[in-house]
C-alpha cells in the first residue's frame, strides 16, 4: 500500500531526507502546497522555517520561526535558529537576545550560537569605539581648547569642571 503524501509522518521523513540532501527549494515546494492541515503540524512548519532560512528568505523564516514559538519557544534549537535569522536581517539586539536565550538552554545548540553572538559582542564595541572617535573628532573641531585643558578619556571624571 502506497503511503498519501497527506500522511504527516511520511511527509516528514521525505523532507527530512531531502533537507539532508540540501534540496531545500524542493522541501519548500512540497511544504508550501501541503494541505491545510499539514501546514498546522508544527514540526512541518519547523522544516519549513529552515528551508526558508537555507536560501536566505529571512522574513519568510521569522514569520514561520515566530508563529511556532508557542510550541518550540523553550527549545535551545528554536531559540538558536530565531537568532541566526535575526542575525541575517541585520537586527543584532534581537539576534543576541536569542542566542543568549539559546546557550542558556543548552539542548541541540551548535557551538556556531556563541562564535556568532561572541561577534555580535565584538561588532557592538567596534561601533561603541567608532562613535567615541567621532565625537573626539567633533569636540577637537568645534572645542579643541577644551581638549586641551582636560584629558579626554577621564572627561567623565572632570563634570564639575564643565559644569563652572
Amino acid at each position: 500500500m502506497a503511503r498519501k503524501i497527506d500522511n504527516p509522518d511520511y511527509l516528514r521523513s521525505k523532507v527530512e531526507a531531502l533537507m539532508t540532501q540540501g534540496k531545500t527549494i524542493e522541501v519548500i515546494e512540497i511544504l508550501s502546497s501541503s494541505s491545510d492541515d499539514l501546514k498546522k503540524n508544527s514540526k512541518l512548519q519547523f522544516i519549513l522555517a529552515l528551508a526558508y532560512l537555507d536560501n536566505e528568505n529571512y522574513p519568510s523564516a521569522l514569520d514561520l520561526l515566530l508563529r511556532l514559538q508557542g510550541t518550540l519557544g523553550h527549545t535551545g534549537i528554536w531559540n538558536y535558529h530565531v537568532a541566526c535569522t535575526y542575525y541575517n536581517l541585520g537586527s543584532y539586539d534581537e539576534a543576541k537576545h536569542y542566542f543568549q536565550e539559546a546557550i542558556r538552554l543548552k539542548k541541540g545548540v551548535p557551538p556556531t550560537a556563541l562564535v556568532l553572538l561572541r561577534k555580535i559582542y565584538i561588532t557592538e564595541a567596534d561601533f561603541a569605539l567608532h562613535q567615541a572617535k567621532l565625537l573626539e573628532n567633533t569636540l577637537a573641531e568645534h572645542f579643541p581648547d577644551l581638549l586641551n585643558h582636560l584629558d579626554f578619556p577621564n572627561l567623565v571624571d572632570k563634570k564639575s569642571v564643565l559644569i563652572n
